[in-house]
């Protein structure tokens, strides 16, 4: 982002004014296990995360069905 805001200014176009970033803390919707995958896929350990899906995948279902954690269903 250093380098965007670089060539923004190089450009001329009008003075940035940076919030509080959107990102790095939780939003309350995830639980552990997301939180975990998430963390592993940005440490460049997607294939774990691909892993650990294929072992909860059941033959004959949709592909989403059951993808929160027993439990763990989102708010309504």
């Amino acid at each position: 982002m250093e380098r965007a805001k670089v060539i923004w200014e190089e450009l001329g176009l009008p003075a940035l004014k940076p919030e509080s970033p959107w990102y790095g803390y939780s939003l309350g919707e995830w639980c552990d296990e997301f939180e975990d995958e998430a963390r592993l896929a940005v440490q460049g350990d997607a294939f774990v995360v691909g892993e650990r899906l294929a072992q909860r995948r059941v033959k004959g279902e949709m592909p989403n069905k059951g993808a929160w954690p027993e439990g763990e269903e989102p708010r309504a």
